[in-house]
């Protein structure tokens, strides 16, 4: 392993941590300590230097840092990655050449076919980690874990990832394969708990995506006839009179967030469909050749119903009342936010884990949805900073301290479904271990 130290005679060892200063930060500097940041940068560029050369010299048909990845030399992978003054990108996304010489291998897929697991924990944990990037064949890191692997650590630390989403799981190569279809013929026994990993987390066989794919273009296309189809005074008209209704009635409240709060479906279907025709309408003179999603209407925030209470969205509105078919209604929508959060912090999840008491319908087709990763899993609310797995255990835990236990089992089946359901996803709690 080359050291830092043997290069920094100049450098005092508590300096070693920091990053090298940028050219722009230079100026900035005494006159006296100039010297130490050109050493320092020059001795970033000799340590690369060193260790290029040592691989082209053992591997000339390789590219230095896959082939490093490959042969699970962390310390190396750790020196590229450290002394490059291109805050790592050049490196964690790089797309070289194998020690063999076969071309497009990234880092992190190869060391995911030979877990490395060190090299793939230690490259998870750069922020600009491109996780989603393909190989050979058009096979990503899930592909080739699915594939080789003999544990299912490696498959873990992928799905723990922050970027992580259900596009990457059920990405499909270059032979229409999805990783699931991948770990149907991994040669080793470990292949089924794989695959359990894989599903728990909605993954999918390419049949299924082709089926899914076919469904949404054929969706997709009604919705387009249906909308040429339609007038455009006609679909303000009916917006109009359905706020005239709801204002009415509801005058503290927003319209549409009422609408879903109060879970009038038909109402919802109208709100959106119209907000779509005038889009539509108004972007067919641009030779728009796909549908423009209103996505200031559909994640609109406003009042609820009651006393006027701001900072919800539809979505989160319906997920506070119960209302799974409207709910249902706003996923399907390809612009709807869930990430979206009210005035204290609450996304639609901590909302649905609250307030459902009579299945956990809501909150698995939250987590199903294609958007839906650890960031929204794990938000944490602004008071006490408590996640959606928070909430579920506070629930079960008044549920737990009631005298009348009969009346509460059900509802109890309910908060331990929801439970099981984010821990599956990755989700955390901060009150309970």
């Amino acid at each position: 392993m080359l050291d830092n130290r043997s290069f920094l005679p100049f450098v005092n060892e508590s300096s070693m941590s920091l990053p090298p200063l940028s050219p722009v930060r230079v100026a900035g500097v005494a006159k006296n300590n100039h010297h130490i940041i050109i050493v320092s940068s020059t001795t970033n560029k000799n340590i690369i230097k060193k260790l290029e050369s040592k691989y082209i010299t053992e591997y000339p048909k390789g590219t230095p840092f896959i082939v490093a990845c490959e042969k699970g030399n962390i310390d190396d992978v750790k020196a590229f990655v450290n002394n490059n003054s291109r805050n790592n990108v050049k490196y964690i996304n790089q797309k070289g050449r194998n020690a063999n010489g076969v071309p497009n291998w990234s880092g992190l897929n190869i060391s995911c076919i030979y877990e490395r697991y060190e090299i793939v924990k230690y490259l998870l944990q750069q922020p600009l980690i491109d996780i989603s990037i393909v190989s050979r064949y058009g096979n990503n890191a899930f592909h080739f874990v699915s594939l080789w692997n003999k544990d299912v650590e490696i498959l873990k630390l992928l799905l723990s990832h922050t970027t992580c989403s259900s596009k990457m799981i059920n990405c499909q190569n270059d032979f229409k394969k999805t990783p699931l279809d991948c770990s149907y013929d991994n040669p080793n026994f470990v292949k089924k708990e794989i695959q359990i990993l894989l599903i728990n987390n909605f993954a999918l066989n390419g049949f299924q995506m082709d089926q899914e794919r076919q469904w949404e273009e054929e969706e997709e296309r009604k919705r387009m006839q249906y909308f040429k189809k339609q007038n455009v005074q006609d679909a303000k008209q009916t917006i109009h009179k359905l706020k005239q209704k709801y204002l009415k009635r509801y005058p503290l409240g927003t319209p549409f967030i009422v609408a879903c709060e109060k879970g009038n479906v038909k109402d919802v279907k109208s709100f959106v469909k119209c907000y779509n025709i005038i889009d539509y309408k108004l972007n067919a003179n641009n030779n728009r050749t796909k549908l423009l999603k209103n996505n200031i209407k559909m994640n609109q925030i406003g009042k609820t119903s009651y006393a006027g209470y701001q900072g919800k969205s539809g979505l989160i509105a319906a997920c506070g009342s119960e209302h799974k078919y409207v709910v249902r209604f706003l996923l399907k929508q390809p612009s709807i936010d869930i990430s979206q959060t009210d005035k204290h912090g609450w996304n639609a999840l901590h909302w649905a884990t609250q307030f459902s008491k009579k299945s956990p319908d809501i909150v698995i087709a939250l987590l199903n949805h294609s958007t839906t990763n650890i960031n929204v899993i794990n938000q944490q609310e602004k008071t006490y900073g408590f996640t959606p797995l928070d909430k579920a255990y506070r629930r079960l835990s008044k549920l737990q301290q009631t005298r009348n236990r009969t009346k509460q089992d059900n509802k109890e089946q309910v908060i331990y479904h929801i439970i099981n359901a984010i821990l599956l996803k990755g989700g955390v709690s901060i009150i309970h271990h």
